[in-house]
């Protein structure tokens, strides 16, 4: 599926309306069957590995009964028991399986592609923001978006049709809204700089930023600002910003400061907190 970035692309993009599914964050598997016969696909339509599908034979003619033919899309996602909620992707291997005692492989089937030779329709999405914020609260991965006139069924791959490796469905995730810019906003400070490189060489041009945790009484340290500065910023951020060089020394971190050892900078600024007072 096309990233989609905000709500109003999606309305460009499917002027004739949408149906709207949640998309977990799983491995895409295709189920094939044909009378007693299951086969079951990646989304390259590669054959998938059978300790991770083996027991669906039992449940999807439970699901789906009457079912003598059908192709359904779906992913496959490890659940945790005790809170029912999807772990995160990856922990399908056999050695990570073995981690998560407590928690059963499930499928989760958003398309019926082909059905006894015959096809039914989708349901309608009754909001498309308030179905994305559900699932951004939920923390699940995003939602697929298809225009309503343009879906079909196999096997007349028409536009917003299913084929194996092409994108004609749009896929909304939190990542993707406000056209890339973070989904959550954040107030953090400076505590501390990198030299940069290249051109930047030699002058502090990426920034560790941070915020305060009451609950440890220490600065801890959040992200890397690396980008978006012009020369005429950075030059004058040189002599306005207040910083000690330790040279990445771990004996000169402070101890009000919680930070990774892979993340010690060039420069850190005084006690913030001091600073303040």
């Amino acid at each position: 599926a096309e990233a989609c970035k905000s709500i109003e692309y999606a309305m460009k993009k499917c002027p004739n309306g949408m149906y709207a599914e949640i998309k977990y964050d799983g491995e895409r598997v295709q189920v094939h069957k044909n009378g007693d016969h299951f086969s079951y696909f990646s989304r390259s339509l590669k054959p998938v590995l059978p300790h991770k599908v083996a027991h669906f034979k039992d449940f999807i003619p439970q699901a789906f009964p009457g079912g003598q033919s059908m192709i359904l899309d779906s992913e496959v996602l490890l659940i945790d028991n005790k809170t029912g909620k999807p772990l995160p992707f990856g922990t399908l291997g056999v050695h990570k399986k073995a981690a998560f005692q407590d928690a059963n492989v499930c499928l989760f089937v958003f398309d019926c592609i082909y059905f006894n030779e015959d096809s039914f329709p989708f349901q309608k999405a009754s909001d498309l923001a308030d179905m994305i914020t559900r699932v951004i609260r939920e923390g699940l991965e995003g939602l697929v978006l298809k225009d309503i006139k343009a879906v079909g069924f196999f096997p007349s791959f028409a536009q917003g049709n299913y084929e194996p490796g092409k994108r004609h469905w749009l896929k909304v995730k939190k990542d993707y809204l406000n056209e890339g810019a973070m989904a959550d906003t954040a107030d953090l400070v400076v505590l501390g700089a990198f030299y940069g490189q290249g051109s930047k060489g030699g002058m502090m041009s990426i920034f560790l930023m941070g915020c305060y945790d009451p609950k440890s009484e220490k600065w801890c340290t959040v992200t890397k600002c690396a980008g978006g500065h012009d020369d005429a910023t950075l030059a004058r951020l040189q002599t306005e910003l207040d910083m000690v060089k330790i040279s990445k020394d771990p004996s000169k971190i402070p101890r009000w400061l919680k930070i990774n050892k892979i993340y010690y900078p060039d420069f850190i600024v005084p006690d913030p907190k001091v600073r303040a007072l």
